[in-house]
């Protein structure tokens, strides 16, 4: 339960009506499966004792999953489970898996897309997905909606880099034959930020010959880590790589590791791992 003043719950019906009220309370809290919230609220006052409260339970067209010929659209009330269901056939395989990786299952009933997304000050395990993935962020105010880029979802310090009164509303993910995908995590950030760590790639692998091919580091803090450079040298490599190839690259991103601000010795020999692991294991998929 919520410690405190019982704060007050505004229930919209609509968008229309959730605009509104959010224009008129900004700072209000936005409630869809509260999962992030019960795990954030012992350490931060803005969960722990919120004033006013908007849930999104009502909300049906933040609550839709739709697709064309060109893009899978989440909206960022849907629950993970219902992502994953819907998506079967055309989640990518690296978002798949980091969806499923939420426990105890039940959660998965609860928590969604946005509010992976908007918690402040945090990347969790969504976010350099779905960065690798060139996603776009749908942001709503009443009277105005604009689309962004994922690297303009956050300001520098880390917060989602919204507007008075502005929300995420849909998650748009561009089709893109991804012959591979891989979402690996350690701890959780609710317990540990400094001991937690997610790895994340996606690719596309022709005649054993890899055509693109993206990998990031999610510390679960506002740092993502990315070595485009490293990208671009393991495209048109053959797979599995030469040992060379593997030394070099390995390098490459012991480097970037070393030169992250902020992250603790335990992230860095993690990192290091897990790319050493994934260099060593990638193969054309069957």
């Amino acid at each position: 339960m919520l410690s405190g003043i019982a704060p007050r719950v505004f229930l919209p019906g609509n968008m229309a009506e959730l605009l509104a009220i959010y224009r008129q309370n900004p700072n209000a809290l936005l409630w869809a499966g509260g999962t992030a919230i019960g795990g954030l609220r012992k350490n931060d006052p803005q969960y722990a004792r919120p004033k006013k409260i908007i849930s999104l339970a009502m909300v049906s067209e933040i609550a839709k999953v739709s697709r064309t010929e060109r893009y899978l659209e989440i909206g960022a009330a849907v629950p993970f489970n219902k992502i994953l269901q819907v998506g079967q056939h055309v989640l990518p395989t690296a978002l798949s898996q980091g969806l499923s990786l939420l426990r105890p299952m039940p959660l998965r009933n609860l928590a969604t897309l946005g509010g992976n997304l908007a918690v402040r000050g945090l990347r969790l395990n969504a976010y350099p997905i779905l960065l690798l993935l060139d996603a776009r962020i749908e942001l709503r105010r009443e009277g105005r909606n604009r689309w962004i880029t994922m690297q303009r979802l956050f300001d520098r310090a880390g917060n989602p880099s919204l507007d008075s009164g502005e929300l995420i509303t849909r998650i748009r993910i561009p089709f893109e034959e991804w012959d591979l995908g891989y979402f690996r995590q350690i701890g959780t950030p609710m317990n540990d930020l400094r001991s937690s760590l997610s790895f994340c790639c996606t690719g596309k692998i022709v005649k054993a010959t890899v055509s693109d091919l993206r990998c990031a580091f999610g510390t679960f803090s506002p740092l993502v880590i990315r070595n485009r450079e490293l990208e671009a040298f393991l495209s048109g490599k053959k797979v599995p790589f030469a040992r060379k190839e593997r030394e070099e690259a390995l390098a490459m991103m012991e480097k970037t590791i070393a030169e992250s601000p902020g992250i603790s010795s335990f992230q860095k020999n993690r990192a290091r791992e897990l790319f050493d692991w994934f260099i060593h294991v990638l193969r054309e998929p069957d």
